[in-house]
């Protein structure tokens, strides 16, 4: 029985495994004995618990820790941000530290976009009183902004109207703006700034980074949207203060070339006028003034060719002048007598198919007639005995074709080619200044190196840079370059200058009496635009130095296309002697006659008279036969053999008075005056009647009539 149940079991068994779909499985039991223990799991899930809570900890420590700082700085950069306020930019003085380019406090519109509502009625408003477009307006305030310029450097008359409609969201803010308080004075030389105070020309370009000075930074809040958020009175701090440049410019010898040239252009309606002055002992220049000019104040109204630096920049072919550096070299050479005649041909030579003449021809001229009479023909033989290599070597000592690194923008070289180019017409046109291209600059220079016995000396316009309280950041003394030529080849070459401006010269317009002048005319052709030959433009110029015993000033005049004579002599020379004439009663020169008053400070600039102030002082007073010297804290006070004018103690009125008749009265009582502007006498400091100042300095605003 336990057999059959047996075999019925097995046998249910096996039908039940057949009766199973095939894709199940069959449960196997587990055997709890082959099962691992709870604590080895429990141990392999602790691990990896620590793992991950150690890394964890790890990366908290990098975050918290170790890059701490960089995430606080970049809260930080989300929060706030950096703006940077430009310093107030330094001055610009001359010589005697009197003011020709400063910074003034000036004001600007400005709106915050996010508080006006009415931006139509506000946009409507401020275009009739600032004379903007309406739509330029609301482009401006449509703007999700906090702060936008409307309009910069208004006048009072607009700030005025604006302040009364008390509109929401438009404010008034004061800037730093540059002013020139002379106007036109020296414009080309200074050069102006942008809205902004960079630099775009001349001065203003050259030392555009000491002047700007370093900016200021300033940390602004943001707010959600990370726009930054302006603080009240944030636009008034200013950043450290430019630096303040030094110029050798005189003013008053400045103001006098450029009346003496704009009256020159205006006489012979010429297209340029360049006047250049220049101290031919140390190379200092004291003045350099074109006509047309123009107002740094306003320099957008006038064309690029009115604002552009000629002196520089725009060379020229300097004509007859240029002999007088041909007729050095020969005599530094030994190659011309002074004593030998010279054939001139009658006026008339060929060289190959060319044919050179003179306007004043002679048979025969001395070296000195050929300075004199200015002959072509003459100097051309003259350059023939020196050649094309000495020629060229020595005019590169000169300072032609290279620039004299005065230190101004866009300064040109000239042109002097290689004389391994020259044919062999240009060895006699180069000669006497034709086929060479000059700047004045380089050639007032050079005819100093004639003046001061052959020593050539860089063009110096900076005499120091300095801080706002007038300590000394950096000077620039005057630099000899080299010796050029000997003092006797000099000396002989100022003599023979000088025969220009007496009877029978070409420059006999120049003469001054009592001071020995040595100059020489110039008259040019102009080359044509397309470079091809010349055209019928001419350009008249007259260069020289005075007093020749002892040079003080070299004085170049430069007239582009005169009308009416082209001849230097008539055009340039007349200007020349009023230039001359008046700087030299601005140095304090005391001619051979007698004067009413004069006042010297020593030391001057010269290195000689530096060393011995007391034993020059003496020799200037006995050169003038001047009685009386009273030498005290190196000032020295020359009075005239007759009666001299009692100084007044109290200031004069010199109001409602044009600036000649100004300056004319002050030198009859001995004061010195600081003009600023033109015109007419508005205002003066001190006023009438008071008491002058221990330096007898008194400031005189000149303004038009319109104005």
């Amino acid at each position: 029985m336990s057999r059959s149940l047996i075999l019925s079991t097995k046998k249910k068994t096996a039908k039940q495994k057949a009766a199973q779909p095939k894709g199940r499985k069959k449960k196997t039991p587990t055997n709890p004995q082959k099962a691992p223990p709870v604590g080895g799991r429990l141990t392999i899930v602790m691990v990896l618990f620590c793992m991950g809570f150690s890394l964890l900890g790890y990366r908290a420590f990098v975050l918290q820790v170790k890059r701490s700082k960089q995430f606080r700085d970049m809260v930080k950069a989300s929060q706030y941000t950096t703006i940077r306020l430009p310093a107030k930019r330094g001055d610009i003085f001359d010589r005697h530290m009197t003011p020709l380019a400063i910074s003034v406090e000036v004001d600007s519109i400005s709106a915050n976009p996010r508080m006006i509502r009415d931006k139509l009625r506000v946009a409507r408003s401020l275009s009739r009183i600032l004379n903007v477009p309406r739509g330029k307006l609301l482009l401006l305030l449509a703007q999700d902004r906090y702060f936008v310029w409307i309009k910069r450097h208004v006048s009072r008359r607009e700030v005025r109207a604006i302040q009364r409609l008390k509109l929401r969201g438009i404010r008034v803010l004061q800037e730093s703006r540059r002013f020139y308080p002379n106007g036109h004075l020296a414009s080309h030389l200074l050069g102006y700034t942008d809205r902004d105070g960079k630099g775009l020309a001349g001065v203003e370009r050259f030392f555009d980074k000491l002047l700007r000075g370093k900016k200021q930074a300033i940390r602004l809040p943001r707010d959600p949207k990370g726009r930054r958020i302006l603080r009240p009175g944030l636009l008034h701090v200013n950043g450290r203060w430019g630096s303040n440049v030094v110029l050798t410019i005189d003013k008053a010898i400045q103001y006098i070339a450029e009346r003496e040239i704009e009256a020159a252009v205006r006489k012979w309606k010429a297209k340029r006028g360049i006047a250049v002055v220049m101290n031919p002992q140390n190379g200092d220049l004291l003045g350099l003034a074109m006509y047309p000019d123009f107002d740094p104040n306003r320099f957008r109204d006038y064309k690029t060719s009115v604002r552009n630096n000629a002196a520089i920049s725009n060379p020229y072919e300097p004509g007859s002048t240029m002999k007088v550096i041909s007729m050095a070299i020969a005599r530094h050479l030994g190659l011309v007598r002074w004593s030998e005649k010279l054939d001139c041909e009658g006026g008339r030579m060929r060289i190959g198919r060319y044919t050179i003449h003179d306007d004043h021809p002679h048979k025969w001229l001395t070296p000195a007639g050929v300075i004199k009479y200015s002959s072509n023909i003459c100097t051309a033989k003259i350059a023939n005995r020196v050649g094309k290599k000495r020629l060229y070597t020595y005019m590169r000592k000169f300072g032609f074709g290279q620039r004299t690194n005065i230190g101004l923008p866009w300064e040109t070289r000239g042109i002097l080619h290689n004389y391994k180019r020259w044919a062999n017409i240009s060895l006699a046109n180069i000669a006497f200044g034709q086929g060479v291209s000059v700047t004045p600059i380089q050639l007032t220079a050079a005819i100093s190196a004639v003046a001061n016995g052959g020593n050539y000396y860089q063009p110096r316009l900076y005499r120091s840079i300095v801080d706002r309280k007038g300590r000394k950041i950096r000077e620039f003394p005057p630099h000899k370059k080299y010796r050029i030529i000997s003092k006797k080849a000099a000396i002989d070459v100022m003599h023979m200058m000088e025969l220009v401006v007496k009877k029978g010269g070409t420059g006999t317009n120049a003469h001054i009496k009592n001071i020995r002048v040595a100059g020489k005319t110039g008259t040019a052709q102009k080359p044509r635009a397309n470079g091809r030959g010349y055209g019928r433009g001419r350009i008249g110029s007259f260069v020289g130095f005075l007093p020749a015993e002892n040079p003080k000033l070299t004085i170049l005049i430069v007239m582009d296309e005169p009308q009416g004579s082209k001849y230097g002599g008539t055009v340039a020379a007349p200007a020349f002697k009023r230039i001359a004439l008046g700087s030299l009663r601005q140095l304090g020169y005391i001619p051979g006659g007698r004067v009413r008053f004069k006042a010297i400070q020593f030391p001057p600039p010269a290195d000689a008279v530096k060393k011995e102030p007391k034993k020059a002082a003496q020799k200037v007073l006995a050169n003038n036969k001047v009685k009386k010297a009273k030498d005290k804290k190196n000032q020295l006070v020359l009075a005239a053999d007759h009666d001299a004018p009692k100084k007044t103690k109290q200031t004069p009125n010199f109001m409602r008075r044009s600036l000649r008749e100004v300056m004319r009265r002050a030198q009859a009582l001995g004061i010195r005056v600081n003009p600023i502007g033109r015109g007419v006498a508005r205002y003066q400091k001190p006023r009438p009647g008071q008491a002058l100042p221990k330096n007898r300095v008194v400031t005189v605003v000149f303004t038009s009539k319109r104005n």
